[in-house]
């Protein structure tokens, strides 16, 4: 398998989700508009699941975090580190790296 790991980048949260049902809000059924924090949490625990699978770290990141509260907790009601732009996570994403090649060493 030639994936290391997972950066997942540009996650929204729920003041998006609700600018995009607004503006197709007329096609929406009233109890929708009122369950966007729900809509936002099913998808952290979403992604969650389908990472769980593949064996591999996943790092998230996003332009928007410290405008949108949601996104945090999105993705850490689903369990993934999230960073405040990807600069952090390709950081983190190197601390593991470099943490795996130490520990790797050690066990040889």
């Amino acid at each position: 398998n030639e994936i290391d790991a997972i950066l997942v980048y540009g996650v929204f949260g729920s003041s998006h989700w609700k600018q995009f049902l607004t503006k197709g809000s007329d096609r929406l059924p009233p109890m929708a508009k009122n369950q966007i924090s729900e809509i936002s949490d099913y998808m952290g625990e979403t992604m969650s699941k389908a990472f769980e699978g593949c064996g591999k770290p996943v790092i998230g990141a996003s332009f928007n975090l410290r405008r949108d509260s949601s996104v945090r907790r999105m993705m850490e009601k689903g369990n993934i580190p999230f960073y405040n732009g990807p600069e952090r996570a390709v950081r983190a994403m190197d601390a593991l790296w470099r943490y795996k090649k130490i520990r790797d060493s050690i066990q040889d």
